[in-house]
Formats: structure tokens, sequence, C-alpha cells
């Protein structure tokens, strides 16, 4: 048997870890089936929709959109207009809070 350089065991032992981390308890758990980033995964339409049904983030934020997607008649910029509600509510909440501190001394 051949006596391995340093350089060579640590190259072996580097590509030996990365592949028992992938088959880990841990990297299933982060990646669910369908995953990409899983071993024998296969590129399929079907694959695809599943990883996105099953991925909160490409749910939410997909990587392709349709043209017809993104069109100001087709979202009339409901995320633009939660965000500004969402904030103007507090905001107000906020002030009335300030200007009108509750009442302590009357538990309702």
């Amino acid at each position: 048997m051949q006596k391995l350089s340093l350089r060579d065991r640590i190259k072996e032992a580097r590509v030996n870890s990365g592949e028992n981390f992938k088959g880990g308890k841990l990297w299933s758990s982060i990646f669910r089936p369908g995953s990409p980033f899983r071993k024998g995964y296969v590129d399929s339409p079907r694959n695809r929709s599943y990883v996105v049904m099953n991925n909160v983030l490409y749910h939410l934020h997909p990587v392709k959109v349709k043209r017809h997607g993104v069109r100001l008649s087709y979202t009339l910029c409901l995320g633009g207009l939660s965000f500004f509600l969402f904030h103007r509510f507090n905001n107000y909440r906020n002030m009335v809070n300030v200007l009108f501190p509750p009442n302590r001394a009357c538990i309702c």
C-alpha cells in the first residue's frame, strides 16, 4: 500500500466528510424529499412542482414567473399596499398609545 502525502489525505478526508454529511439526518431534515440537493434528484416538471409546493421560500419567491403574473392588473400592487398599510396602522397605534396612555388602574 502506498503512503499518501498529507495533501492527499486532507483531500480524501474532505471528500468523504461531504458525502457523509449529505447522507446524514441533518441534511435530510433540511432538504426535504424532492429537493435538488438530495441524491437521486431527477429534473422534471413534476419534481420541480413538488419542490415548490414543499418549500415555503420557493413558494413565495419562485425562480420563474410567467409574464402575465407580474402585470399590474394581475398583482394590483398588493404586496406593497399591505406593507404600507401594516406600517401605517402600527405607527398610528403607537402614536395613540403615546398621546393617550392607557389607564393602568382600570383593568377591563
